[in-house]
């Protein structure tokens, strides 16, 4: 689809991308004929997922634990910035703030004293997702076990620190703090080919005390 022929402005590609084929209602839930459909809806369901400010619901006057002890087998995904506990609970957040604070926007750059970030990309979004894919087949394969529904808990910015595992490893193991250690400058890779038919190897040099290289494989 052209980025032209998109009508009031919604020019963002990987939305239509990730909601191709999406079929979707507008619900007004502060209006009782709207809670009173949603109510028909989740009678019908397997899972719901929800990704409001902890406490939103309540205020709708549809906590989550009404919604789990109405439907005992329903699946339900919460899916908030920081999770329906903790001192953060309450605070909204957009995927740059929860890359950020998880730790992954300080690795992304050319160096220690060139971090970059992701820039313009809602890495946290789509990351977040495919947690809340996992934990909902979990959710559902645990159903299909005991024949209870429950809910889940997601927080995003917990998904993003999932992926700084081995900058994590690295600060354990060598007590510095990482940086940078992912985009590099086209001047400094190289590849090579593999005995893997098919496959290339390339491998970038570092210039940190505590390697002297590092490498990928990619087809």
């Amino acid at each position: 689809m052209p980025l032209g022929s998109l009508e009031g402005g919604d020019a963002f590609p990987m939305l239509h991308e990730l909601n191709a084929g999406k079929k979707s209602i507008t619900l007004n839930l502060k209006s009782p004929d709207g809670r009173q459909l949603f109510a028909r809806l989740l009678d019908r369901c397997d899972v719901f997922i929800e990704n409001y400010a902890p406490g939103w619901l309540d205020r709708l006057g549809l906590p989550l634990a009404q919604i789990c002890a109405s439907n005992p087998r329903l699946v339900v995904l919460a899916a908030s910035a920081y999770g329906e506990e903790g001192p953060l609970a309450q605070q909204r957040a957009y995927a740059p703030i929860m890359t950020a604070l998880s730790g992954l926007e300080g690795l992304i750059g050319y160096g220690p004293d060139d971090v970059l970030g992701m820039v313009a990309t809602a890495f946290s979004d789509s990351n977040s997702a495919y947690f809340a894919m996992l934990s909902v087949f979990a959710g559902l394969l645990e159903r299909q076990r005991s024949g209870a529904g429950g809910l889940i808990d997601l927080s995003q910015t917990g998904a993003a620190v999932c992926m700084t595992g081995v900058a994590i490893a690295e600060q354990q193991l060598t007590g510095q703090i990482p940086g940078p250690a992912v985009t590099s400058t086209p001047a400094s890779n190289r590849t090579t080919s593999s005995a893997v038919p098919g496959w290339t190897a390339g491998c970038r040099s570092r210039s940190a005390p505590t390697s002297s290289g590092a490498a990928s494989a990619m087809r």
